[in-house]
């Protein structure tokens, strides 16, 4: 219908609409609508992958392509919109408008379509990762990828400016002590010229300094990855490009991760209800897995040599990565797993309550646990990067002390159990497990006695292999 009725092509630029003599306001709920299901469509991507995909259509502008059916597909493209205003357009024909609360006044309506600029990158990012690398260099050395960290850049720089919180300059403080605060009306801050924390700019900073950075994390998680399986004695780190550009990709995305875990440390420890839309936003859990997996990764898997001694000269160049630090970090990631384990209970209890799955199956739970739903695979994850953390921090402080883990252990394979109720061939439903709903897995790299079920995870798994042994 949106695109029967020519929605998908701004008024601007619809010249036979010029007869219908449309108001500013007319023309902004046009887009407000555009805008509105684009976004939601690219949202609901990850958790209906089997009817939603992306594609470039052959051009820079990116595109949804929808498959409702085996013989219906249509493209939604946003090349043809114009963004939101920053400020809400009132209605001529109405004149309390101007007199809406101050909340709703000052909203800023573009922040959706500067969300979708993200999600556009990071979807881009996912089908860029699907092509395995042939070897080590092709990570390294500029790519395609590179194009898009450095769109993802000039949208920080430029756009994002006014709805992002940051550790470099001090305003991740200051949103975080806003998030914890109980007083619900947050006065006016400004800690740098170009952002303004208050009651009515704090929730689209948080869910655009969210997406932000989960797709810092995708961005650099082979990166990341190759601290890990290139040795050091690997020709490829003779060259100070190579190693610059891993120690950056290091630096960024545990920053990156740790600007979304102290956020959600936050949300976790406020009693306020006003963030719960991004707090119990099952979209979140996304978010939080991304930040969750490269928090693991360096504290597991990096060696010690990619990181600053603890104690030495601070330099925003290098990571320190003491005992303080890891201790710090899984404490974050904690919260992270408790925000996890919130979300599946939620979802669980909403499922029960819908009749989505038997109702002997929600009051089986064994002391308070949900039945399992889209957000389990996430969880058993999670955990189990928790008890490698905590052993990898055991190791430092204690070598001595610690049980060298038993070998020869079986590998269990994290994967999502699905029931296909509309399945025209079936009408019991059959049950089949899936790969889980997320950006990129564990990219073929094994979390205690786990791997992730994935379609492209055993050719990650091989090619990281053949890093360690280059």
């Amino acid at each position: 219908m949106l695109q029967e009725l020519k929605m998908d092509i701004d008024p601007d630029f619809s010249p036979w609409l010029t007869t219908a003599n449309m108001s500013e306001y007319d023309k902004e709920e046009r887009r407000i609508i555009f805008w509105n299901i684009y976004y939601s469509l690219k949202r609901e991507s990850k958790n209906l992958k089997k009817r939603i995909f992306f594609s470039l259509n052959n051009g820079p502008q990116p595109v949804v392509q929808i498959t409702a059916s085996q013989r219906t597909q249509i493209t939604l493209s946003s090349s043809n919109m114009k963004f939101l205003q920053q400020h809400r357009v009132s209605n001529p024909a109405f004149l309390f408008t101007r007199f809406l609360p101050e909340r709703t006044a000052h909203f800023n309506p573009s922040v959706i379509c500067h969300l979708s600029g993200i999600l556009d990158i990071m979807q881009q990012a996912t089908i860029h990762y699907k092509a395995i690398p042939k070897s080590a260099t092709e990570i390294v050395l500029p790519s395609a990828c590179t194009i898009l960290i450095r769109q993802l850049g000039n949208l920080e720089n430029n756009s994002l400016r006014h709805m992002l919180a940051s550790s470099r300059d001090a305003t991740l403080g200051y949103v975080v002590s806003a998030v914890v605060s109980n007083n619900s009306h947050t006065p006016p801050i400004t800690p740098v010229p170009h952002l303004t924390i208050d009651s009515s700019t704090l929730l689209p900073i948080l869910s655009t300094t969210f997406l932000f950075n989960a797709a810092v994390c995708i961005l650099h998680r082979p990166q990341l990855y190759l601290t890990a399986h290139l040795p050091i004695t690997s020709p490829l780190l003779a060259f100070p490009e190579s190693y610059q550009a891993l120690n950056t990709a290091l630096l960024q995305s545990v920053t990156a991760a740790r600007t979304i875990t102290s956020l959600n440390s936050a949300l976790a420890h406020t009693m306020r209800e006003d963030f719960d839309s991004v707090k119990y936003d099952p979209f979140t859990s996304f978010v939080l897995f991304e930040a969750a997996i490269v928090l693991w990764f360096a504290t597991t898997k990096t060696p010690a040599y990619w990181f600053k001694l603890a104690g030495a000269t601070p330099s925003p160049l290098f990571l320190t990565m003491g005992a303080e630090e890891r201790r710090a970090i899984r404490g974050e990631v904690l919260d992270v797993l408790r925000a996890l384990k919130e979300l599946e209970d939620i979802m669980g209890s909403h499922a029960a309550d819908d009749g989505l799955i038997p109702p002997v199956s929600a009051s089986a739970r064994v002391g308070g646990a949900p039945p399992s739903n889209m957000l389990s695979p996430m969880v058993t994850a999670v955990t189990a990067m928790i008890e490698e953390m905590q052993a990898a921090e055991q190791r430092i402080l204690a070598p001595s002390s610690v049980t060298q883990p038993a070998t020869g252990v079986e590998e269990l394979l994290i994967g999502m159990k699905v029931m296909a109720l509309d399945d025209p061939d079936d009408a019991r439903g059959t049950s089949y497990v899936d790969e889980p709903y997320c950006y990129l897995g564990l990219l073929g790299v094994k979390c205690g006695s786990f791997r992730w079920h994935g379609a492209l995870e055993p050719a990650w798994q091989r090619f990281w292999a053949s890093c360690l042994n280059s």
